[in-house]
């Protein structure tokens, strides 16, 4: 890829109603990142990104919406940058520009836009069931979106999600990291050059340091043998006599969300997870009890099944609360 994998993207914010008149857009902090980054001992950058903001509230003057009409609001979006990335191409050759396909922006445009050479789209994934492989056809939307954009795209990212975000379900368990193979040999496959993971609350969520190691080693071989270091990974995090427990554990979920027809999104209510059973939650319950058993007197091992169980816990007292 053009690109590794993990990137430090320093975010620049250009106004669009600053940047209109010409001649000559604001792009002074392009110029100005080398020497800031020569003086702190780094790599200078060579990604900048110029997104929308963080919600589904598009313009809705006359101009854009006939211009939506034409082009789609990603294509409106897209031409925009496409202008700003032309004239950061006069000076800066090794530069590219980033924008969010993203809510409004996320269906590919139309009229022919394309992304310049020198633009990186990054696709959000906002629509995924996370408890199934992207393969599910649950998912065929957001891989329908993924090979529309890398038909206009040269340099395509996609932004992916490994968290639920509501305060009261955070936490509680969905085996996403089962399917992580299909998905890295997805996008490799499909002109996907970077990949940028969001899960926050590293102590609230789900598996977090599990998940990220196995993150980072599909980034390096998407095509590594996955059920060999699933094995191994589990082994040498909970120890070779609990590790066997707590994947039972993770493959116990994944079978009942096949079962149940699990589906679960970035906000879930707690009837998100009525595919998982109370039978379910005391086979998980006893999986950690025998795995923490196992540990023996392993003080880090035990932290770890402790902070790992968290979530199942607290699902079933929840649950006992709403009875």
């Amino acid at each position: 890829g053009f690109l590794s994998y993990t990137a430090v993207i320093l975010a620049l914010v250009i106004s669009y109603y600053l940047n209109r008149p010409r001649p000559g857009l604001n792009l002074r902090a392009v110029g100005e990142a080398p020497a800031a980054a020569d003086a702190a001992g780094i790599p200078h950058p060579r990604l900048y990104d110029v997104s929308m903001n963080d919600n589904k509230r598009c313009c809705q003057c006359e101009n854009c919406r006939n211009a939506a009409e034409k082009y789609g609001m990603s294509g409106v979006y897209l031409r925009f940058v496409n202008d700003l990335a032309a004239e950061v191409a006069k000076t800066h050759a090794d530069v590219f520009l980033t924008m969010l396909a993203y809510y409004y922006t996320e269906d590919p445009p139309k009229g022919g836009v394309r992304a310049a050479d020198n633009v990186v789209v990054k696709l959000c994934n906002t629509r995924a069931n996370m408890t199934v492989s992207l393969l599910h056809e649950d998912n065929r939307l957001f891989r329908d979106l993924v090979d529309a954009w890398a038909a206009c795209a040269k340099h395509l990212f996609v932004w992916d999600y490994d968290i639920t975000y509501t305060d009261d379900s955070m936490g509680y368990p969905f085996p996403s990291e089962l399917h992580y193979a299909d998905k890295f040999r997805y996008f490799a496959e499909h002109h996907v050059t970077g990949l940028f993971w969001e899960q926050e609350f590293a102590y609230r969520t789900d598996l977090p340091d599990l998940k990220y190691y196995l993150k980072s080693q599909l980034a390096e071989d998407p095509c590594l043998d996955y059920d060999k270091l699933l094995t191994r990974t589990f082994d040498e995090y909970f120890g070779p006599k609990a590790g066997p427990h707590v994947l039972a554990a993770r493959r116990r979920l994944a079978e009942a969300s096949r079962k149940n027809n699990g589906s679960l999104e970035w906000f879930p209510t707690l009837n998100h997870f009525n595919h998982l059973r109370d039978e379910d939650l005391e086979f998980l319950q006893c999986e950690y009890d025998a795995a923490i058993a196992a540990a023996g007197e392993d003080d880090a091992v035990k932290r770890r099944l402790w902070l790992s169980r968290q979530g199942i816990d607290r699902l079933r007292v929840r649950r006992a609360r709403m009875m």
